[in-house]
């Protein structure tokens, strides 16, 4: 935030209460008879990214999560990239095999070039790297950061985002809950409505945990056809 302020970045704050259920053909369902496990798709499939019996339900409750509002970047992520300008040479497809330790610094060991030493190496690979191992650590890793990266986990959270030539759905409420989609439950079932925002018509749906996993078996074409039928099936009269 510090950063996208300092650079003026343009941000809109969305509403995270404002929601309706739609049901097949329009019908708008009460809360009390919305399908029970819709709550768990949208609090913890969209939020953890997998099942509540895979996490840890007392720190996941209890967890000091980030202040403020959910916003938007209109004009996207891009122009926070100015912020990290500097001068330094990045390199691209270079693949780092080990990090050692020595008096001296830091040494990387690459897959195809020679090895080079730093003062300091800052790490930031994705937990699934450090899972499989690709990257050896001289010293190895301590033990309770070890247990830490064998325990933890990575949810998962897709977005689809469609852009249609003109709105048709509720135009002025955020969050659209689509749970009558004849789809297996958590595929589809939650969309942002980006329109009340950036007055475009486009429209996002969310997919979590095995639900999403699913799905990425299929096509590009398939997850498309999916999402429309689903869109559409809850607005057609």
């Amino acid at each position: 935030m510090d950063l996208a302020e300092g650079l003026g970045q343009r941000l809109i704050q969305t509403e995270k209460e404002d929601y309706i259920i739609r049901g097949r053909g329009g019908r708008k369902i009460r809360d009390r008879d919305a399908p029970r496990w819709l709550e768990n798709v949208v609090s913890i499939q969209h939020t953890a990214g997998t099942n509540e019996d895979q996490i840890n339900q007392l720190a996941y409750l209890f967890v000091n999560d980030y202040d403020g509002p959910d916003v938007i970047f209109p004009n996207g992520y891009a122009g926070i990239l100015e912020a990290f300008k500097g001068d330094y040479k990045i390199k691209l497809n270079t693949l780092v095999k080990e990090i050692s330790r020595t008096q001296k610094g830091v040494t990387l060991g690459f897959e195809k070039i020679n090895n080079q030493s730093f003062d300091a190496v800052l790490v930031t690979v994705p937990l699934g790297v450090l899972k499989r191992g690709d990257i050896k650590f001289n010293p190895v890793l301590p033990t309770n950061k070890q247990r830490a990266i064998d325990r933890l986990g990575m949810g998962t959270l897709d977005k689809v985002y469609l852009l249609f030539d003109r709105p048709f759905w509720d135009l002025s409420t955020t969050w659209i809950l689509t749970p009558e989609n004849d789809l297996p439950r958590g595929q589809f079932n939650q969309w942002f409505n980006l329109y009340p925002y950036i007055k475009e018509p486009i429209i996002m749906v969310l997919n979590g945990g095995p639900p999403a996993l699913a799905l990425s078996a299929l096509s590009d074409e398939d997850i498309v056809q999916r999402a429309l039928q689903t869109i559409y099936t809850a607005y057609s009269v």
